[in-house]
């Protein structure tokens, strides 16, 4: 008979994560937690029926346009807007988020949040998000909008606990207003104190 011992390690013993701008040579990284990310929603890509095409059209449109290099990483989302990474203290790149600042809106999207497969539901998401709203806040910005279906409800309550509500945002796109079973687009907005 084996025994199985676990570790389990508590939230206040792990190092805390750095939030910090993207640099040129995180580009692998992110580009594999966007891999990632698009890979981890796959059985909502397969339900749909058109699974590897559709996801395969998700990650292609990310990868050739705004994560298609350093440069095009830093035209989208230049600032007053940011592209941050959250990275491990062994330098292990496992988060990143964008914000993208539309001027003729005065307002800034929050993009492309990613966190890798094994570091979820440790609070990194919440780290990534509280970093562009300290960002937004020292460059003027004063709302942040984000977009997401109402089926994927865990992302839908993280927003809402902080402090994002639904909204009229300035434009859903147009080619993902409604997905079943992933529910109909939603804007997030949530306005910020200065």
């Amino acid at each position: 008979m084996s025994t199985y011992t676990r570790t389990f390690i508590k939230k206040k013993d792990m190092p805390s994560p750095v939030c910090r701008p993207f640099l040129p040579t995180d580009l692998d990284r992110i580009q594999s937690l966007y891999r990632e990310h698009i890979a981890y929603n796959e059985k909502n890509y397969m339900s749909m029926g058109e699974g590897p095409a559709l996801q395969a059209t998700a990650l292609n449109k990310a990868l050739a346009q705004d994560l298609a290099s350093p440069e095009a990483i830093h035209k989208v989302y230049d600032t007053p807007g940011c592209f941050l990474v959250l990275e491990e203290s062994e330098g292990v790149v496992v988060g990143c988020v964008g914000l993208q600042y539309h001027a003729e809106t005065e307002v800034a999207e929050v993009r492309r949040m990613s966190i890798a497969a094994s570091h979820q539901r440790r609070g990194l998401g919440s780290v990534l998000i509280k970093g562009v709203m300290e960002h937004a806040r020292l460059h003027g910005i004063q709302a942040l909008e984000l977009g997401t279906f109402s089926g994927f409800v865990t992302a839908c309550k993280f927003y809402e606990a902080l402090g994002f509500m639904v909204g009229e945002g300035t434009g859903a796109p147009q080619d993902k207003v409604s997905l079943p079973p992933w529910g109909n687009w939603v804007t997030y907005r949530k306005v910020l104190n200065s």
